[in-house]
Formats: C-alpha cells, structure tokens, sequence
C-alpha cells in the first residue's frame, strides 16, 4: 500500500503552487515559512495558527491551503 502525501496547495497573485510531503513535519515547516512571509493558513478549510498544529492533524487534513492574507479596508 502506497504512503499517503501531504498536499499542501499555496496560493499567491501569480498562481499556485502544490507542494508534496512526505512527512508531517516537513508540511507545518514549509506552513511556517509560509505564515512568517505573512500568509495564512487553512487546515479542512478552518484558519490556523502553525503553532498550535500537531503532526496527527496534518497527516490525516483533507485540505490544506496556504493563501494571501486577507487585508479589509
């Protein structure tokens, strides 16, 4: 039985990107690098701070997505 990858699709104003891991932690470092350039995070569609995800919860996300913060005016 094949490992199941960690998708993780990264949004920005030129496209998108869709990066593959293979492990938990690879996934939440790359989401950190993210979130510190200032983008936000969503696991299952719900916005999320790096900090507070666990490995369990990245391997077993449905969806994960990485987009441009959202600034209101």
């Amino acid at each position: 039985m094949a490992k199941k990858t960690i998708k993780v699709l990264v949004a920005s104003r030129e496209g998108h990107t869709e990066l593959e891991f293979a492990q938990p932690q690879e996934a939440i470092e790359a989401m950190k690098d993210q979130e510190s350039k200032g983008n936000w995070v969503y696991v299952n569609s719900i916005h999320r701070s790096t900090d507070t995800l666990s490995e369990a919860e990245v391997a077993s996300a449905n969806d994960i997505k990485v987009v441009p913060r959202l600034i209101g005016g």
